[in-house]
């Protein structure tokens, strides 16, 4: 699979993503009104206009955000770090030292194997980091890499301890 395929298997996979979580919002909310119409009547101009801006914001969610994200997300794996980027207005950068690297793992939901795609996850003692919409077989060589690393730091610092 091309680069540029599993762009679109990505960009198709977060509107899918958002699709479904704004109809679920949209959803409940909808029955929420209808429910309680009686009871919220004197807030009837408040809830009309925070019922639009929900819809406004599902909106952009789904159709707008996932083609910015794709541009905007990126990581690198060295031998000494994991680093990752991801926003546009606020850009926030992750490092993340091998050294406190517990285990890794790779996470996928009925939907992301539609996209044939996965969420690696890396470990470190306070917090589960997440690379996200990785093709299976980058998925991979990641897992293997970030092992291939760990076991080599591992056996070096065996090595340095029994001298």
């Amino acid at each position: 699979m091309t680069n540029k395929e599993i762009k679109k298997y990505i960009v198709a996979y977060n509107i899918l993503e958002s699709l479904i979580c704004s109809i679920l919002i949209v959803g409940v909310l909808t029955i929420l009104i209808i429910v309680f119409k009686n009871k919220l009547e004197n807030f009837k101009t408040i809830i009309k206009y925070i019922y639009y801006l929900i819809i406004f914001f599902s909106l952009y969610s789904t159709f707008i955000d996932p083609f910015i994200d794709i541009k905007t997300y990126s990581y690198k794996i060295t031998d000494s770090k994991i680093e990752y980027t991801k926003g546009i207005l606020i850009t926030k950068k992750t490092i993340i030292p091998i050294s406190r690297i517990q285990h890794v793992t790779s996470t996928s939901n009925p939907l992301l194997k539609k996209f044939h795609l996965v969420k690696v996850g890396i470990n470190t003692a306070t917090q589960i980091h997440e690379l996200r919409n990785i093709s299976i077989e980058e998925g991979e060589y990641i897992l293997e890499q970030i092992t291939n690393i760990l076991y080599s730091k591992f056996k070096e610092e065996e090595l340095n301890g029994k001298q």
